[in-house]
């Protein structure tokens, strides 16, 4: 059964919480690089990101329409490579944790040179709130994750695919939202402008997803969000959801069983 006690943040973080950091990792490292003074592990850890970047952010900023995007991230959240991409950059986040946080300011404005305020106008309200929260609950989930206490990621209940549905929509809404997050660091990182429809859809996509997922954040033991953010009642009852998903799967098992003596008589 998957209870509080036993729920491992590695599932529930993607790429380990490495956009809450990417910001000012990336060109650390790859200025590092350019100079050869980069360890074997920065030239390890650049090689992550910028797999990530160009296999989860690049095909977004090619969308041609809001309805491309949509399927194009919904392609990439069917991609069996996030989870081992995390499970890769977990136990490098001492080093990813020594850059500087990244600031929500730079997720919503960066995409076309817009102000914060501009950008705020396109998506949900106070989306600069939500979006420091979940950069800062995936710094906390990301800590977790490496330290000594942390579950096998093999053995993290969230690697798994018989998943409650319930928690399946908030591991869907936090790939979302990293997508989004690594498409617009892209932008970001090269100086580059891309349409003001493809910006606004992007940040609206990233803050109604970083939301949705701060609810499953917030739910991990060890993890501190603002009930001012993610209230009490929104928050996940594992054991709960386990019990009912439970009950599903024995009711299940029973009509199929039931099915197949109507056939085998």
């Amino acid at each position: 059964m998957v209870v509080a006690a036993t729920l491992a943040p590695i599932g529930a973080t993607p790429f380990a919480g490495l956009i809450s950091w990417l910001g000012s990792l990336r060109p650390r490292l790859q200025k590092s690089v350019a100079e050869h003074v980069a360890t074997d592990e920065e030239r390890q850890v650049l090689h992550l990101i910028e797999f990530a970047a160009s296999r989860f952010g690049d095909p977004l900023l090619h969308a041609t329409s809001v309805d491309d995007l949509d399927d194009r991230l919904d392609a990439l959240t069917d991609s069996p490579e996030a989870l081992p991409c995390t499970e890769l950059l977990a136990p490098h986040m001492p080093l990813v944790q020594a850059s500087l946080p990244m600031s929500a300011d730079v997720l919503l404005a960066a995409t076309a040179g817009r102000s914060p305020e501009e950008a705020q106008g396109q998506v949900i309200e106070d989306p600069q709130r939500i979006l420091e929260a979940w950069l800062d609950a995936q710094r906390q989930a990301a800590q977790l994750m490496w330290s000594r206490d942390a579950t096998r990621g093999s053995e993290a209940p969230f690697a798994g695919t018989d998943l409650p549905i319930e928690i399946e929509k908030l591991i869907f809404h936090g790939l979302r939202a990293n997508f989004c997050g690594l498409a617009i660091e892209q932008v970001f990182s090269a100086g580059r402008m891309i349409p003001l429809w493809l910006a606004g859809a992007l940040a609206d996509r990233l803050v109604v997803s970083a939301r949705q997922h701060l609810r499953l954040l917030a739910s991990l033991p060890g993890v501190s969000v603002d009930e001012a953010i993610v209230p009490g009642a929104e928050r996940l009852d594992f054991a709960a959801i386990e019990a009912r998903h439970q009950r599903a799967k024995a009711a299940s098992q029973r009509s199929y069983e039931r099915a197949r003596a109507r056939l085998g008589s």
